[in-house]
């Protein structure tokens, strides 16, 4: 597995960096790249990328960081003299240091890599409850996944979760108790049909 190597390592090649983060393999070359478009996951909504793209771009956006002063990068002779590359095996960044500052940037690192580098709640803390705003939607939700305990391996029925929410907010419509009980599942759930758990 590429993550579990890479995890390991405290220092990455700026090009291996850039290729975990998007989820790709560190050893892909240019080609293997160009040939793949990424349709889920480009980094501009408005433009159809290739992964090459989106490796180039990660790249460039950690250099801008560097020149100021917002990103560490080791061995920096080759960004001196302006002649790094995708393929570059001379720029390197501390691995930890590469992630935290990714995550600043708004990328989301797959969640296995970060895992594995004990950094698995860096990646959702931010993203999942912003400090400063909230609305009473999502504070409901909140609520109900700790009062379900709903989680990966409880699932519960969506009839379940309808029933509480009504009980707990008459006011609520059937409309809205609907549209927070499938927020509070995981998507696979809304093929119906099944579900996890004890209610």
């Amino acid at each position: 597995n590429m993550f579990e190597i890479y995890a390991k390592k405290e220092i990455w090649y700026l090009s291996e960096a850039a290729r975990l983060l998007l989820g790709i393999d560190p050893e892909a070359g240019l080609f293997q790249l160009s040939k793949i478009q990424n349709l889920t996951r480009h980094l501009n909504p408005n433009q159809l990328m290739t992964k090459r793209d989106e490796v180039w771009e990660v790249m460039d956006l950690a250099v801008q960081s560097w020149q100021v002063q917002k990103l560490e990068i080791i061995d920096n002779e080759e960004l001196l003299n302006d002649t790094y590359s995708l393929n570059d095996n001379s720029i390197k960044v501390e691995s930890k240091k590469f992630i935290e500052w990714a995550i600043k940037k708004g990328f989301p690192p797959p969640k296995q890599l970060l895992d594995l580098m004990g950094l698995g709640s860096l990646g959702t803390s931010e993203v999942r409850k912003p400090k400063n705003y909230t609305t009473p939607y999502i504070e409901l939700i909140f609520e109900t996944i700790e009062a379900l305990k709903i989680n990966n391996e409880n699932q519960p029925a969506k009839k379940t979760i309808t029933e509480w929410l009504k009980n707990r907010d008459p006011q609520l419509s059937d409309r809205e108790a609907s549209y927070i009980a499938t927020f509070v599942r995981t998507p696979d759930m809304k093929k119906g049909g099944y579900y996890k758990g004890n209610n």
